[in-house]
């Protein structure tokens, strides 16, 4: 073997053990890079994120790119290894077969799939966007020449031989992920490590918010603690000692909602006057005006509702029945808090933690 056989057959080793390790490592790039990262910087005029965003979003053809260009450099790195072996080791066909199974298969899988994959999945924002240029312009020479093509319809012919394996018709902008497909990809993004799980939980718990209601929410109105009008001052203070909270609802003796109060201001006002005397007026002037939601009012409006309104608890009151004379209320059905609304948010972060 001659010198200049031997730096071909040393130059096929290494150019294809980098071309297969960039291969197997962008195919890694390309799941767990940060789309929103990539979005804004595209929108700040970076060409390369500009570029990479275009290939993205031709995620099968940029797949079969990687996958052609992995399997590629490595039969040329494979090739050269085995001309080094037979023609300048003098090994026999057993020897190579042996040395390949035992040596070069487990180095190889390390240093051009295992090692590489794990670099990109830690690295992808920062590794992916140099190799923008040459991924389109390898990924328009494979398509020129046919061969992504034929891959493709190659593709997509077994893909029909397969039971439920052929296209539904719909294009990627057409279908809608129900919210459990959703949250089963963001697991698995964090699997990957591309997000974090207690931003799973926290992205879970939002797009729960959106098909959950008041009704879902509110604590039930016999469960409620209310103040009385007719209660004398000594009252009120030790139902608020025995019972502390905020905010309560002031009630009349038929129970009707006349408004809410502030246990501090009701304290402070409390200490000022004798504990014996009654307190209907003096507790109607603490009292606010009361939000009030139905139990089909979604959590995101209600929310929205009290941040405008600057209150943090709302009477909840169920639909005037069909036919009611002008005016009619419905009943007091229970109230609902702020904290009551956020609790599937909170509760999702929760269990992801």
């Amino acid at each position: 073997m001659t010198t200049t056989e031997i730096v071909i057959a040393v130059a096929l080793i290494v150019l294809g053990t980098i071309g297969a390790s960039v291969c197997a490592g962008a195919e890694m790039g390309l799941y767990a890079i940060n789309r929103v990262k990539l979005a804004l910087r595209d929108r700040a005029g970076i060409r390369s994120a500009k570029i990479l965003r275009g290939e993205l979003d031709r995620s099968a053809t940029t797949l079969a790119v990687f996958l052609l260009g992995y399997n590629f450099t490595s039969y040329l790195a494979a090739e050269g290894l085995t001309t080094l072996l037979r023609e300048g080791w003098g090994l026999g066909n057993w020897g190579v077969i042996l040395f390949s199974i035992f040596v070069a298969t487990p180095v190889l899988f390390v240093v051009n799939d295992a090692l590489p994959k794990e670099v990109f999945r830690i690295r992808a924002d920062r590794l992916m966007e140099p190799l923008a240029s040459t991924l389109r312009a390898v990924r328009v020479l494979l398509t020129w020449t046919g061969v992504v093509p034929v891959i493709r319809v190659l593709t997509k012919f077994v893909a029909g031989l397969i039971p439920g394996g052929g296209a539904s018709g719909e294009t990627e902008a057409e279908v809608r992920l129900s919210r459990e497909n959703i949250a089963e990809l963001l697991k698995e993004g964090a699997r990957h490590g591309a997000i974090s799980e207690s931003q799973v939980g926290l992205l879970d718990g939002a797009m729960g918010l959106r098909g959950t209601t008041v009704g879902d929410e509110l604590i039930p109105w016999h469960r409620c603690r209310v103040i009385r009008e007719d209660w004398t001052r000594g009252k009120v203070l030790d139902y608020l000692a025995a019972y502390p909270t905020s905010r309560l609802p002031l009630v009349d003796a038929r129970g009707e909602v006349l408004g809410v109060v502030e246990s501090v201001k009701v304290c402070i006002a409390a200490a000022e006057s004798a504990a014996s005397s009654t307190t209907s007026a003096w507790l109607k002037n603490l009292a606010g005006k009361p939000v009030e939601l139905s139990p089909k009012t979604g959590v995101r409006e209600a929310l929205a509702t009290l941040i405008e309104a600057g209150e943090t608890l709302a009477v909840v009151r169920a639909p005037v029945p069909g036919g009611a004379p002008a005016g009619t209320r419905g009943r007091v059905i229970g109230i609902v808090t702020v904290s009551d609304l956020l609790d599937p948010l909170l509760e999702s972060r929760g269990e992801a933690v």
